[in-house]
């Protein structure tokens, strides 16, 4: 008899209609992070993302849209400065390349849209 009772009680909002009122507008916020591994000796691997977001149904459909904010921290990389010089090392030639070393902080801000549609079933 519990079993039955709670199988009632998880299927009771399959049949009724306490989905069908939805809401004007839905506030949220987003956050994420990400792991990337490119070279751990010059960039972090960790990454995140924040943000604000909107969503406005319209029966089947749905419109959002947002702010957000994503940081991937600062890198290190090497910018190449079209110079190279030969050196003769033990009777051997090699060219050496010249480059420069440079630091900079990727972080964007973005304003993602979203049409979404809404199956009919509970799927």
């Amino acid at each position: 008899m519990k079993l039955l009772k709670l199988t009632m009680l998880l299927l009771l909002p399959a049949f009724g209609w306490a989905q069908e009122a939805q809401p004007r507008f839905v506030i949220g916020t987003e956050l994420g992070a990400d792991f990337r591994k490119f070279d751990p000796a010059i960039s972090r691997s960790l990454n995140y993302t924040a943000g604000l977001t909107l969503e406005y149904p319209m029966g089947k459909f749905s419109l959002a849209t947002g702010l957000l904010y994503k940081d991937y921290g600062w890198q290190e990389y090497w910018e190449y400065t079209g110079e190279t010089s030969q050196e003769v090392i033990q009777e051997k030639l090699y060219t050496f390349y010249h480059i420069n070393d440079l630091t900079s902080r990727l972080a964007y801000y973005s304003i993602p849209l979203r049409l979404q549609y809404r199956l009919p079933c509970n799927c």
